[in-house]
């Protein structure tokens, strides 16, 4: 098993600071959606807050899936 493999999430962010966000390429690719990232979570959270009815549910998923995708999209913008 490779090295990568075996981290734990905290080695891993450290990993990935060290080695693409140390250079300033991996900045550039995170900035332009990190706020989406945040007003994302922060909409989740106070949906959350807010409500617990089945479309509250649903808008709460929708944020939730933003976050992801755009995660996905970080993911494959360090790797690629």
């Amino acid at each position: 098993m490779s090295e990568f493999a075996q981290m734990k999430p905290v080695a891993i962010r450290r990993y990935i600071a060290e080695h693409y966000l140390e250079n300033g390429e991996g900045v550039a690719v995170l900035d332009p959606l990190a706020m989406y990232v945040l007003y994302a979570r922060v909409g989740q959270s106070a949906t959350h807050l807010a409500s617990t009815s089945i479309m509250a549910i649903n808008v709460r998923f929708f944020f939730f899936i933003v976050q992801v995708v755009i995660y996905a999209i970080w993911v494959v913008q360090l790797l690629g």
